[in-house]
């Protein structure tokens, strides 16, 4: 916008304000819902649960509710009502005006609806081990098959002249006609276009691929297709997931939620929308445009959730809109559009401002901008009371340890004050009350015992000598070297007596180095007394860098930094993988997604130091695993299936587990998605496999048992194997989940707490300081200690 310009252009609209279409053609949406129960009839259990483990997930938990009596609805007439108010942008971005606002559609708000991914999945882990496909599928390696020829493959018997028919291609099969016949719906006659079908013979590559983008493509094209001319057909067709659009409405605009949709109680993430909601309606037109007009100032959520998470996602404004994007900065301020601006498609940029203004002089600001500004404030206050905090750690830890080091040898200086003689003038040798009792001599037994007299003469000492011991901390004696060669002419004195008793009469009266016991009334022989034991020991401090919630060593953290800002800094091996600067930035940056070289280097981590500090981590009951355990469990699950008794899961992580007889449980990493990381306890003697959950608002616990059925039925025959017992029980393991743990509030976090799950409890230590507010130091620690005690320089 030119800086000396004062109105901005609004893009063009379908219909001005107003004056939009009445006519109300029929919207055809070819999303076939039924293919997921026949999917699942034709695969069996075992199979379907690789496609409930995939991409596909959101659309198999939707399926039930799309059927169900009173379930999920696509509503033509909310579709057509926006397709009314869309206003004409360049770009596969759409935009739309409800009540005059906008609101946005494009890949990010498609993904936060549905779940689906649109950016290719890191599929290094899905690949290891296993063999690269020789050649694809008959079906896969020609663009001559329909949909429905790929359904007639899968769901029927094998036409004569075809090749037999395997699992594996059964899987893939499933997983294209579930794509093709929801999100990309073609035509019935049209021909799925070979692209598309390119990793379609490999199922673990078919999966990563970014569906949700390709979906979304074709559902924008479809839409921006559509014109005036479109509505005067008595039917027009939609191309792609047309449900994704009525469900994200319902959202950007809170009262259609209120009014036309049941929130479904059970689902407590915020994401993915398709699966927040139980059922909706099917209004008529008229009461759509009835409910807007009735409304004053109908809120309208321009962009739905928090604009910075995945904002990758949506693509830069085309230079014909750049006026639009201005006059969007207006709205995100607090301005409202009104119809007049529509219709003159102008904007006042001074009178929007000096109304925004106007409006917070009245506090006019609507209550979610309120909430919203203040949690910006809390924020940026939050960060820089962590700052402080962290700076001001780092300062008291130096102090507290400098102050610990002279106590330490004040104590000492102090203990060997104590143990030096004391003489009385009236003559007698007198031990201080911690060291009454002689110097134990190869010879003294090891008792606990003394006579009533002898401890009424100590108590009576004690009380001497701790007044002694005050005064002469308070004010020490001028005469130090005096009073020193006194004493031991006092107790060469004594030794001479003591010798010409007879007692002693062995030793050395001139010997002053040895210092024998005084002799008890009792006249029985010496006896030690308790204080002549080990002293009592207090608790021990947490150890300044093992303890699972200790600060960050200021000068690991400041290696680690110099070492990522050299510019001849070499890559380091971490636990067998060769890494660089960015791998530790995204370790310890908050929000960014790990993968599972991160997770296996603070297991690692955390088994060095359990065999070089075996006092340290009490519960000898527990093994740790990586990642891969289960990811080859995953991988060959299909193989086992078909011979349980005799297949064996080929992983260094398996060969080299070794279950003692004091090993109870196996804690592994599990990753849901790729984006929620959770640890699983697997018990050996309950025979459970544990969830510990910590984001328990991303998925259902009936969803995440789902995920780990397949580990609940390998695991006893996995540990059969290893015990080489072949009358064990080999029953399914029995599924729990536990959401007693501190919860992560964000997906991006639950790898942090997880790790700290796990360590706190091989160390019998309590989690309960796991709190976001020290996210940031646990992160920056764990970058540090792995980079200080796993690093290697490669050459």
């Amino acid at each position: 916008m030119d800086s000396e310009s004062e109105i901005l252009t609004l893009p063009e609209q379908i219909y001005r304000e107003g004056e939009e279409s009445i006519a109300l053609g029929t919207v055809q949406q070819y999303s076939d819902w039924n293919l997921v129960s026949k999917v699942e009839e034709a695969l069996g259990e075992c199979l379907f649960q690789k496609i409930r483990s995939s991409f596909l997930g959101p659309l198999v938990e939707l399926g039930p509710k799309m059927k169900a009596k009173k379930g999920i609805r696509f509503s033509g007439k909310i579709f057509h009502y926006l397709m009314q108010q869309r206003v004409k942008t360049k770009g596969s971005t759409l935009w739309f005006r409800v009540d005059s606002q906008p609101i946005r559609f494009s890949l990010r708000e498609f993904y936060l609806t549905t779940g689906i991914q649109c950016e290719p999945v890191h599929r290094e882990l899905r690949r290891k081990g296993k063999d690269p496909v020789k050649e694809p599928y008959f079906w896969a390696s020609k663009g001559s098959y329909t949909l429905g020829d790929l359904e007639d493959r899968l769901f029927l018997k094998p036409k004569e002249g075809e090749p037999a028919f395997e699992d594996e291609e059964k899987l893939c099969l499933a997983a294209v006609v579930l794509t093709e016949g929801i999100l990309l719906t073609p035509y019935a006659k049209e021909k799925i276009p070979l692209p598309r079908l390119q990793h379609a013979s490999d199922f673990e590559m078919y999966i990563t691929q970014p569906w949700g983008k390709e979906a979304f493509s074709v559902l924008s094209n479809s839409i921006l297709r559509m014109d005036e001319k479109t509505w005067a057909k008595e039917k027009y067709d939609l191309r792609g997931f047309g449900l994704a659009l009525t469900i994200w409405v319902l959202s950007a605009v809170p009262a259609f939620g209120a009014a036309y949709g049941v929130k479904d109680k059970e689902f407590q993430s915020e994401y993915p929308l398709i699966l927040k909601w139980k059922s909706t309606t099917t209004p008529e037109f008229f009461k759509i445009v009835n409910l807007v007009n009735d409304v004053s100032e109908m809120e309208v959520n321009t962009i739905i959730g928090n604009p910075e998470e995945f904002k990758s996602l949506v693509p830069d404004f085309h230079t014909d809109d750049t006026e639009f994007q201005h006059i969007l900065g207006l709205v995100n301020m607090g301005y409202r559009l009104k119809k007049t601006e529509w219709n003159t498609r102008c904007v006042d940029v001074c009178a929007a401002l000096e109304e925004v203004g106007q409006n917070k002089i009245n506090n006019k600001i609507s209550d979610s901008e309120k909430l919203d500004r203040i949690l910006t404030i809390l924020e940026d206050l939050n960060k820089r009371v962590e700052l402080i905090e962290r700076i001001l750690d780092i300062r008291m830890e130096e102090k507290n340890n400098q102050r610990s080091e002279e106590d330490e040898e004040r104590k000492q200086e102090d203990e060997g004050v104590e143990r030096q003689p004391e003489a009385e003038e009236e003559g007698g040798l007198e031990r201080k009350a911690e060291d009454k009792s002689p110097t134990p001599r190869s010879t003294t037994p090891n008792f606990n015992i003394l006579s009533e007299e002898s401890l009424d003469v100590q108590k009576d000492k004690k009380r001497v000598s701790r007044g002694r011991n005050e005064n002469k901390r308070v004010k020490p004696s001028v005469h130090a070297e005096d009073n020193l060669k006194t004493r031991k002419q006092a107790q060469s004195k004594k030794r001479k007596i003591i010798g010409n008793d007879g007692d002693n009469a062995d030793n050395d009266g001139d010997n002053d180095d040895f210092q024998p016991a005084p002799q008890r009334k009792s006249k029985r022989g010496t006896v030690p007394s308790i204080h002549t034991q080990a002293p009592f020991t207090a608790e021990k401090k947490k150890h300044p860098i093992l303890h699972p919630f200790a600060k960050v060593d200021a000068t690991r953290l400041e290696k680690l930094a110099e070492w990522k800002k050299s510019r001849k800094n070499k890559p380091l091996s971490i636990a067998g993988n060769i890494v660089d600067t960015k791998w530790f930035t995204t370790l310890e940056t908050p929000g960014k997604a790990i993968t599972a070289t991160h997770v296996d280097a603070a297991l690692e981590l955390m088994k060095t130091r359990k065999e070089s500090n075996p006092e340290l981590f009490k519960n000898k009951s527990v093994v740790f695993v990586g990642s891969s355990f289960l990811n080859v469990i995953d991988e060959s699950y299909m193989e086992f299936l078909d011979n349980k008794e005799g297949f064996q899961f080929q992983s260094e992580e398996i060969s080299k587990l070794i279950i003692e007889e004091e090993t109870k449980c196996i804690l592994a990493p599990f990753c849901i998605k790729g984006k929620c990381w959770v640890a699983l306890l697997i018990h050996l003697e309950q025979k459970t496999v544990c969830i510990w959950e910590c984001a328990a608002s991303y998925l259902t616990e009936e969803v995440k048992k789902k995920y780990v059925a397949a580990y609940s039925i390998a695991m006893p025959y996995i540990v059969r194997n290893i015990l080489k017992k072949e009358d064990m029980d080999v029953s399914p393991f029995s599924i729990k989940v536990l959401t007693t743990f501190p919860q992560a509030p964000r997906n991006e976090e639950s790898r942090i707490y997880m790790l700290k799950f796990m360590e706190c409890y091989s160390m019998y230590t309590s989690h309960s300081n796991l709190e976001g507010n020290i996210i940031q130091n646990v992160m920056n620690k764990l970058a540090a200690d792995i980079f200080t005690e796993l690093g290697s320089v490669t050459l």
